[in-house]
């Protein structure tokens, strides 16, 4: 009976093991490599490409099933979008300069002005959403969880603010608010 228990242990672990994927030298290569192209073009300002390039950093970690590494480079990756729409709208001068305006119809005209602007733009932030949401469907842990929440949330607040601030023909469809990860 020992025998036979060993023999089924040992059948079982020949055959499990080629199936549990784990980092390859190569796949790690390349996976540090797309992570290190994406911060030159990070600095270089350069933000789509450099999300391009955590996109070939979460594919690797796909393939070889390191779902932690997955889900933050899906945020990072994410993120490079977020920070592309900001820096195509302009993003903190006009909330601060929104901030500091008085209500009145020039405030109005700004605002809808903005939104326009936004909603040129929103692309951007609809393939980061694209990439949260699949994020969050890997079960991140509480820190992870946390950052996808935080980005969500300025997608969220973005996209109704465009929405509440053009008129309804001028508007494009802005995709279903979805609520921050809960913590």
């Amino acid at each position: 009976m020992k025998k036979a228990i060993l023999l089924t242990v040992g059948l079982f672990l020949v055959i499990a093991m080629p199936l549990r994927a784990e980092w390859t030298a190569e796949d790690y290569k390349a996976y540090d490599a797309a992570k290190k192209a994406a911060d030159t073009l990070t600095a270089e300002g350069k933000l789509t490409e450099a999300g391009e390039e955590y996109k070939k950093a979460v594919a690797l970690a796909e393939k070889c099933e390191v779902t932690k590494s997955v889900v933050w480079q899906l945020n990072n990756a994410a993120y490079m979008y977020i920070k592309a729409f900001m820096t195509a709208v302009d993003y903190q001068p006009k909330i601060d300069k929104m901030s500091a305006m008085k209500p009145s119809s020039e405030k109005m005209a700004f605002q809808k002005e903005t939104a326009q602007l936004f909603d040129a733009n929103k692309n951007l932030l609809e393939e980061a959403e694209t990439l949260l949401k699949k994020a969050q469907g890997l079960g991140p842990d509480e820190r992870q969880t946390v950052k996808i929440g935080s980005n969500v949330a300025y997608i969220d607040w973005v996209l109704d603010f465009t929405k509440n601030n053009l008129p309804e023909a001028e508007a494009a469809p802005a995709p279903e608010a979805q609520q921050p990860a809960q913590q």
